[in-house]
């Protein structure tokens, strides 16, 4: 089955269009709720009251190197990859475009609409003035700008992140629907035994990234997980040798579906 993720400029008409969506296909919608009640589900309750606080912000410079803040991304960049691996979920917003990128079965929707649209939909949404409405849009576009450069070093803007754009203030949410919904059935024709095969490697290297970096106990702020099409690697440098050891252990306590290549330097 097909995974669909969606950018969407604040107050676009997402949540609409996403719905109509999920009920036609029977797919999960997976938005912020979802993501905060996911991580309750797996015990992360930590990391789920910090959703609010740090959920497609620009991070400030202190922020970007804190272990909280790194744990958080790649603790939602695993959860991302879990629910792909279920098939048939719409990643709204989060960077899924990012995250989930040259995976064959994942198309990547953006919906954007004038500034006008935005704020009168906001206004008619939030209950605020033309105002704060204006506000309110540049400040959460300004922040989903930023997430996605700070971590992804890609911008926001660029449509070659994107497989289809759609101006929602032109094409109805009927349409979009029936467009995307023959788009899914065909990306669905992609997910072979090889491109599945991928997105497992990829989920097994983002769980172990994020038990790494969302542990408090482990200092390796440039060590990187990645799967390479065989094995998942990991890369960087590791200054104490507990960190070393620690990593070691996530590393043997990985199930055995892939090999695992440790390429950690250390050095005291």
């Amino acid at each position: 089955m097909a995974v669909l993720t969606i950018s969407r400029e604040f107050r676009s008409g997402e949540q609409n269009i996403a719905s109509a969506i999920a009920e036609r296909m029977n797919y999960q919608y997976i938005d912020k709720e979802e993501i905060t009640r996911g991580l309750r589900a797996i015990g992360e309750q930590r990391w789920a009251e910090l959703v609010s606080e740090m959920d497609e912000t620009t991070p400030s410079f202190f922020d970007y190197y804190r272990w909280e803040y790194r744990g958080f991304v790649f603790l939602e960049e695993a959860y991302i990859y879990e629910c792909a691996l279920k098939d048939k979920a719409i990643i709204v917003g989060r960077a899924g475009n990012c995250v989930l990128k040259d995976l064959p079965q994942v198309l990547r929707v953006r919906l954007s609409a004038p500034l006008e649209s935005r704020i009168k939909r906001a206004m008619e949404v939030d209950g605020i003035d033309r105002n704060e409405a204006r506000w309110l849009i540049e400040k959460v576009d300004r922040g989903r700008v930023g997430h996605i450069h700070a971590n992804y070093h890609v911008d926001w803007y660029d449509l070659r992140l994107y497989d289809i754009v759609f101006n929602t203030a032109v094409v109805s949410c009927e349409q979009i629907t029936e467009i995307v919904c023959a788009l899914l059935a065909d990306k669905e024709k992609n997910a072979t035994p090889e491109a599945k095969d991928l997105l497992m490697g990829r989920a097994l290297a983002a769980r172990l990234k994020a038990k790494i970096h969302a542990n408090p106990r482990v200092i390796a702020p440039t060590l990187d997980v990645f799967y390479d099409g065989e094995n998942i690697v990991l890369r960087g440098t590791i200054h104490r040798i507990h960190d070393f050891e620690r990593v070691e252990k996530f590393i043997h306590e990985m199930p055995p579906d892939k090999p695992v290549k440790n390429e950690i330097n250390f050095r005291k």
